[in-house]
């Protein structure tokens, strides 16, 4: 299976393995679709603007395919969905945000992978308007009948989801409507002001639970934040509220492992950037609430240099693990979460976990189905990555760089030797059992080594500052 992130980044998905291929000609941003063959080959992208086929080239009739300007960047802003009991057709539904008198719409067109010689085009007179006022939330699964699929939308203002049927036909745009959980509610009355609809909504690989999110606003009032799990019928479409998990600050990213146990949500506040897992395996709504712990966090300051950086959209991999989109405009790392049906710590978090050079990822992921074609999403079992002891990021440091420490809580001792071994700098920083911030600022160019230090020497590490 393919991703397709960033700045044209490229990832095919295999048992064990993730291999970064050579970058598309064109950028992607937030949630954006591709979709494979049941052999695993690529065979098409729905970005925010176009339909690209697997060579990169945009499709004959795929240039800005919609009714209206061309779509912006959404948390989940497209997804493609087979079309039953054919070979060759497929659903593609994009959210549009900023058009419609600032009221989001949904918009769908087919595309035939049989026209224009095998690389694909959209059918003639597919492309429909439909589904008003919506948030970025847009997903789906298989129906529980084997063949059929659910495109699930959530409604803005309302309590109100959306799951549309992709049959034989293709999509029916009458929806099946369920009322459950809280509403996203807009908190400004100007209507250019398209508050509290961003965040992930994700099914479960079963597909009979849906986990959603939602960033709170702060200014000029706030807007509570949204973090709740609900079960869904995949014989009816219909939606049913399960229970909340209260005490998270914006979030954006949330995703289940593998296998449906647990749930990790990516937030901050005003002391960590986080990642946080619950135990579904629980039956207590409170034990689950309870069962709440913090997998990842990184400090919270406001140097302007690597805050950005942080944890966000959460996408479960083909192989298994999930991988964490790290918000940072030049970044080129995904981290990963290993061994997500792992409990507490053991789910081997690992910051510096798929390296995408020499493209960006532009703080976007991949929008699919996890399991389509009647295969299972998860393609095999993977042996654990060994998470470094010490790891720096950004390394050559201009400003501020994040140490990498798991397990590490508490002041450390932090000396900075130059090139010929001479400490030049001496400082005791918190470490939050994650790893802690360094500044760089105050130091010269060079190469040094970096020795920590609590009670005992803990470790050592090289880093170059380069201003």
């Amino acid at each position: 299976m393919h991703w397709v992130v960033g700045d044209g980044a490229h990832i095919v998905h295999e048992p064990n393995a993730a291999t970064v291929l050579a970058p598309f000609p064109f950028v992607t941003a937030e949630g954006q679709g591709a979709i494979s063959d049941p052999e695993g080959n690529l065979l098409f992208i729905a970005n925010h603007q176009n339909l690209y086929n697997r060579q990169g080239d945009i499709m004959p009739n795929g240039t800005g395919p919609f009714t209206h300007e061309p779509f912006g960047d959404l948390t989940q802003g497209s997804i493609i969905v087979p079309v039953p009991g054919t070979i060759d057709i497929y659903e593609v539904v994009y959210l549009n945000s900023r058009t419609y008198e600032y009221w989001p719409k949904a918009e769908h067109l087919r595309v035939d992978m049989s026209l224009d010689g095998g690389l694909g085009d959209v059918m003639p007179g597919t492309h429909e308007v439909f589904g008003d006022s919506v948030t970025e939330k847009l997903t789906a699964t298989p129906h529980g009948n084997g063949v059929d699929y659910w495109v699930l939308m959530n409604r803005w203002d309302t309590d109100e989801f959306r799951a549309y049927l992709v049959s034989g036909t293709g999509l029916d745009t009458v929806p099946v409507v369920s009322h459950a959980g809280s509403a996203h509610t807009r908190f400004y009355i100007l209507p250019n002001q398209n508050n509290n609809f961003q965040g992930q909504m994700k099914f479960n690989v079963a597909g009979d639970r849906i986990a959603l999110t939602t960033p709170n606003s702060t200014s000029p009032q706030p807007a509570p934040p949204i973090t709740q799990l609900f079960n869904f019928d995949d014989n009816t479409g219909s939606v049913s509220y399960r229970m909340s998990f209260p005490g998270h600050q914006g979030c954006y990213g949330i995703e289940f492992s593998g296998d449906g146990t647990k749930l990790y949500v990516s937030g901050m506040d005003s002391v960590e950037h986080y990642v946080d897992q619950y135990d579904l395996s629980l039956d207590d709504t409170l034990a689950i609430q309870n069962s709440r712990t913090r997998v990842y966090a990184l400090v919270h300051t406001s140097l302007p240099d690597p805050p950005a950086d942080r944890p966000n959209a959460l996408t479960l991999g083909p192989d298994g693990r999930i991988y964490v989109t790290r918000v940072y405009s030049t970044l080129s790392w995904f981290a990963i979460i290993d061994q997500p049906d792992s409990l507490g710590a053991a789910c081997n978090f690992i910051w510096n976990g798929l390296d995408l050079a020499p493209t960006s990822l532009n703080g976007s992921h991949c929008n699919q189905l996890k399991r389509y074609h009647d295969s299972p999403y998860a393609a095999g079992i993977h042996v654990p990555a060994e998470r470094p002891p010490l790891n720096l990021f950004p390394n050559p440091i201009s400003t501020t760089t994040w140490l990498d420490a798991n397990g590490l809580r508490g002041p450390v001792q932090v000396d900075w030797h130059d090139a010929i071994g001479r400490i030049v700098r001496t400082e005791r920083v918190t470490a939050n059992g994650f790893g802690l911030l360094l500044d760089a600022r105050a130091l010269g160019d060079g190469i040094y080594t970096i020795h920590l230090r609590q009670h005992q020497q803990i470790g050592a590490i090289k880093a170059v500052v380069q201003h």
